[in-house]
């Protein structure tokens, strides 16, 4: 039997992860001497790689800056990881739905930019987007061609296109 894949999307499917990810990135670009984009533009942009969201909300800036931005984007994110500020609650329910896919035929992850801390515990695959559709990302990163039926469930476009092999 070829075991069925699932992979969940983190931001904004099973946490609310919105706070920490638009006080991070208006943090970077302030701190590049950019004005800070709008709480929403920001939101817009989650899912996608953070060079990618970068250039979206600032498509001025050439791929140099746009990484240096980035770098101070993840900086500010784990130094409000560390202090303790940063708040990503489950959604509510979300912790049942995840435990009604966990079947012996099953194999559950978690598509994610971020490192592992802080996701969920138990049988999570984190996968690094590469500024792709999610679902190529994952096939190129992990063959999950092998696969029966690959899943992925997410809150926006950038997660859900299609996967194929």
């Amino acid at each position: 039997m070829i075991p069925r894949l699932v992979l969940f999307d983190c931001d904004g499917t099973l946490v609310d992860s919105q706070a920490g990810i638009v006080t991070s990135m208006q943090t970077a670009f302030l701190v590049f001497g950019l004005i800070a984009p709008p709480p929403e533009a920001v939101k817009r942009v989650v899912g996608l790689s953070l060079d990618v969201a970068v250039r979206r909300l600032a498509p001025e800036l050439g791929q140099s800056d746009a990484l240096q931005v980035a770098a101070l984007y993840k900086d500010t994110f784990r130094n409000l990881r560390l202090s303790g500020k940063l708040q990503e609650p489950l959604y509510e329910g979300i912790k049942s739905a995840v435990l009604e896919t966990d079947r012996p035929d099953t194999i559950l992850g978690v598509a994610t930019g971020k490192s592992r801390r802080g996701l969920l515990s138990g049988k999570t695959l984190t996968v690094q987007k590469l500024g792709q559709s999610l679902g190529q990302s994952i096939l190129f990163l992990a063959r999950f061609e092998d696969f029966a039926r690959p899943q992925v469930i997410g809150d926006n476009p950038h997660n859900v296109r299609p996967v194929s092999g």
